[in-house]
């Protein structure tokens, strides 16, 4: 790899890693101050300002992050889930970015023949065709960067008029692929076309380019659609019947405490955070929250283990509904399940949880920095726990058009494995 390439656009991607950690406090994964501070930067807002979220728009967000990450670090779901809107104009937004807008400045950027520019042409199918009624999408994208291919799931539900416009969740999917082959890639969007209705020839396509600008989009009354959609690119279906059990536990026996926790974050938002009571109501929250936590836990045990294993604790159902009318009660039995289920991050990965704040201000620095929105979410997904260089260029030694690692100041090609001392 040539020392002489051209003075890098620094662009931050981490790669994935399957470092296992020990136990860590839900702060460090799910750090509250973030959540707090997304509400009053929102209210500051113009409604004028294209990343202005109304009230219901910033609920809906902070909710579905929450149960994202209870399901991740709680109910050990084995994928994530990323939330979005159709806005009421036709734009899709995911995590509150426009989707479109920041694949077209990359594309731009990039320029003609790029594979940037096969992503916007992608999402603009993908949003002409959810205009059209489509209501799933799936855009296969072979390796880029790493010896990895990526399937971006999504599923548009109906318009919700208190929302203002159509609630969106993606799913990013990843499978080892060689850089220099495309036959997962193949797999994998034979098997989505296929659960999508499509016949597809065996020999599918022969380039990166082909596969992205072709997205899969239907419309379908499958309510699991995205589930199998999941299934065929690597989970197994009992660990995705266990998923979509948990999360609709969740979602329907903790939804009293998740209305609270977003009542408290509102009510932070408007305090001075250089103040006592400002600690005293974070205080409050942030217990509030590790008694969700180790309630999740204690749904997901509910569903993976038989009654006698469970001992004599009421379900977390019934102990929440004890809180209006028998409250001494919840607070004991609620005691005893935070007890036994410590509300502590164990036995997962070193990647963050999606966070409000924290995610809208990492897509938006990416966006800022030209890099195409599948490179961002793929950025975000793996963590950014270990930030690294790379650079877009035309490798000398075989000549490939690859994203370059700059690590250590030594520039590494990702294909033939060239390196070469670099300095950005």
């Amino acid at each position: 790899m040539s020392a002489a390439i051209r003075e890098c656009e620094i662009c931050t991607v981490s790669e994935p890693t399957n470092e296992h950690i020990g136990e860590l406090p839900l702060e460090s994964t799910f750090p509250l101050d973030p959540e707090i501070q997304f509400r009053s930067l929102n209210r500051l807002k113009s409604e004028l300002d294209p990343e202005f979220l109304t009230p219901a728009q910033v609920d809906y967000y902070q909710k579905e992050n929450l149960i994202c990450f209870l399901c991740e670090f709680a109910g050990k779901v084995p994928y994530k889930k990323i939330p979005g809107i159709i806005t009421d104009e036709g734009n899709l937004k995911i995590c509150n970015m426009d989707v479109l807008k920041m694949a077209e400045k990359s594309a731009r950027i990039q320029g003609q023949g790029s594979r940037e520019e096969s992503e916007y042409y992608a999402w603009q199918k993908a949003i002409d065709g959810i205009q059209m009624g489509a209501n799933r999408i799936d855009i296969v994208s072979p390796p880029a960067i790493a010896d990895y291919m990526l399937a971006f799931s999504l599923q548009v539900a109906d318009f919700d008029p208190h929302l203002g416009g159509k609630p969106v969740i993606q799913v990013v999917s990843r499978l080892d692929e060689d850089m220099n082959s495309l036959e997962i890639s193949k797999k994998v969007y034979r098997s989505l076309a296929n659960n999508a209705g499509y016949s597809v020839d065996d020999d599918v396509f022969d380039r990166a380019e082909d596969f992205i600008t072709n997205p899969i989009i239907h419309v379908t009354q499958d309510t699991d659609s995205l589930a199998r959609a999941i299934a065929s690119i690597g989970i197994n279906q009992e660990e995705i019947e266990y998923s979509e059990q948990y999360e609709q536990e969740i979602r329907e026996a903790l939804e009293p405490m998740i209305q609270e926790y977003l009542r408290q974050v509102e009510e932070l938002s408007m305090f001075d955070s250089s103040g006592w009571p400002y600690e005293e109501k974070k205080h409050a929250l942030d217990s509030h929250l590790k008694t969700m936590f180790s309630f999740a836990k204690r749904i997901g045990r509910e569903l993976q283990e038989s009654p006698a294993d469970l001992g004599t604790f009421q379900r977390v159902r019934d102990i929440i509904q004890l809180q209006e009318v028998d409250p001494h009660l919840y607070y004991a039995q609620a005691e005893l399940i935070r007890q036994s289920e410590r509300a502590m991050i164990t036995g997962g990965t070193s990647c963050p949880s999606i966070n409000s704040s924290a995610t809208a201000e990492t897509l938006s620095g990416y966006s800022e920095a030209g890099m195409s929105f599948s490179t961002a979410i793929q950025a975000f997904i793996n963590g950014e726990t270990t930030r690294k260089k790379f650079l877009d260029c035309t490798c000398p030694s075989c000549e490939k058009k690859v994203s370059a690692k700059i690590e250590n100041n030594r520039i590494t090609c990702p294909n033939c494995k060239a390196s070469a001392p670099y300095k950005c």
